[in-house]
């Protein structure tokens, strides 16, 4: 019995001695990220969140616009698949005119509820525009057959130029993407722990607030007595409710100096 008593116990005793150091170990492989406190060119991190804000803005009202304008008509020179990639990214692009105006909104009302929503966003851009970066390098030389036999790329260029070509625009999209993604969440973190001077409330919890001041203020006033009730407006005298009578007799007694 005591053997098995001790060999249930080891177990324990191992995970409970050796998690400490595989927890140090796992922060040494792999750093902590921290919060910046500043966008680049010098810029605080509340401007740099609205300059992101607006730039979704204006991508996002750009695609809505293309989606309207119908320009994604049949095209001899792009495939099917081409096309339907294209449609897609423009229409989850659309996107972002709704996720800038919450992000506008987060900034102004130092709330992180509405820049959480343009954080998720740009997550999603990643996923999305790395789906179809892996769909069009796999149809990378199809597409460039393509435009050899319509005579719109040279006929010596070879498959390796356009995947290249894919897969600079991505590298450089993507980063730009992921540091939008840590400007913001950045400042989702500083706002959380009210570092901007006070902590972030939202509306509801403002109007929470607001409701429950007006209702403590009420219940001191009704149980309040008449005595010490705020000041309403009416005239009222020092004796009011109490004995007057004694009010505006003359002094008696004998006169007394002060010696």
């Amino acid at each position: 019995v005591r053997s098995g008593v001790r060999r249930s116990d080891r177990p324990e005793s191992f995970v409970t001695h050796a998690w400490p150091a595989i927890e140090r170990a796992r922060r040494a492989m792999v750093p902590t990220l921290s919060p910046t406190d500043q966008c680049c060119c010098g810029c605080s991190l509340s401007q740099g969140v609205q300059v992101i804000s607006w730039y979704s803005v204006i991508v996002g009202a750009v695609s809505m616009l293309t989606l309207t304008m119908s320009s994604f008509a049949d095209s001899p020179a792009r495939s099917d698949v081409d096309q339907t990639v294209a449609l897609l990214e423009t229409v989850f692009q659309s996107l972002a005119f709704f996720a800038g105006l919450k992000g506008l909104f987060g900034v102004v009302l130092r709330d992180a509820k509405p820049i959480r929503t343009l954080l998720l966003y740009y997550f999603g851009e990643v996923i999305v525009r790395s789906i179809a970066f892996v769909i069009r390098e796999f149809g990378a030389c199809s597409e460039l057959r393509r435009l050899q036999l319509l005579r719109r790329a040279p006929e010596d260029m070879t498959c390796q130029t356009p995947r290249v070509a894919l897969l600079a625009t991505y590298v450089v999209h993507i980063a730009m993407v992921l540091y939008f993604a840590y400007v913001l969440w950045s400042f989702m973190t500083r706002l959380e722990s009210g570092e901007f001077g006070y902590p972030a409330t939202s509306l509801d919890e403002v109007e929470l607030f607001l409701r429950t001041s007006q209702r403590a203020t009420a219940d001191r006033t009704a149980s309040a007595p008449d005595s010490v009730r705020p000041y309403s407006g009416e005239p009222r005298n020092l004796v009011e409710g109490g004995d007057a009578s004694g009010v505006g007799e003359p002094f008696r007694g004998p006169a007394l100096r002060l010696e």
